[in-house]
């Protein structure tokens, strides 16, 4: 629903860009076609005055056919505005810094960054709603008892990003299926399953891959991997 939701706003977006696009481009056409008429050659003119006629209506007409395509491309366009390259990072310091200026909740997030650029190519809302929600999460785990921790590292052409909490509210089930579609630990909130089912999915499609597991000392380890592209 969300990948949806994402997809008609920015056809929605799309579709107010391409409308504003063609009316300026038909304002400029129009005196064009307008002059056309009025200069439009008789039998008394030169042959260089009617070659110069003849060249602005194939330029007017070739116009036209540009915006036509135009107008197909754009409504055809494969991916998102929002599907860009972005530094990992700033993305995720952005979003804790939400949570610290919306919920108040800076205290009870420990972040070890990695101060070298973080260059990835995905969709950033997409992106920043998975950090959202995984942060949450383990702020909800925590319960408000220890601080979760938020590292990032980068190794082999891919940035690992991870979130980790010492799980306070009791858990059942194996971890490993944490981001399994309609999979949900015992003793956690059965409505968060399709949404990390999504944080799933959009690593996917970039070429990644979401994992979690329970470390000796009890504490949950979810891990992003993202491959690095070039800032450039």
């Amino acid at each position: 629903r969300e990948r949806r939701l994402v997809e008609f706003q920015w056809q929605i977006q799309m579709g107010r860009q391409v409308t504003s696009v063609a009316r300026d481009l038909e304002r400029v056409l129009m005196p064009m076609f307008l002059a056309q008429e009025m200069i439009l050659p008789g039998a008394s003119v030169t042959p260089g005055q009617k070659e110069a006629w003849r060249t602005i209506q194939r330029s007017a007409e070739q116009a036209s056919l540009l915006l036509r395509q135009f107008s197909r491309m754009a409504a055809h366009a494969d991916e998102p505005p929002d599907v860009r390259v972005f530094d990992l990072q700033a993305c995720l310091m952005e979003v804790i810094e939400s949570f610290h200026l919306d919920r108040q909740t800076m205290a009870g997030i420990e972040i070890d960054m990695n101060p070298a650029p973080c260059p990835v190519r995905g969709s950033i809302n997409l992106i920043r709603r998975s950090f959202e929600l995984l942060i949450q999460r383990g702020l909800d785990s925590a319960a408000g008892k220890a601080p979760i921790r938020v590292r990032s590292q980068q190794a082999d052409g891919m940035a690992v990003i991870q979130i980790l909490d010492p799980g306070d509210v009791p858990l059942t089930g194996d971890p490993s299926r944490l981001f399994d579609p309609v999979f949900c630990l015992g003793g956690s909130v059965s409505d968060e399953s399709f949404g990390l089912f999504n944080v799933a999915e959009t690593l996917r499609t970039m070429g990644g891959m979401a994992t979690a597991t329970r470390a000796t000392n009890g504490w949950m380890e979810i891990s992003l991997h993202f491959p690095m592209g070039d800032l450039a």
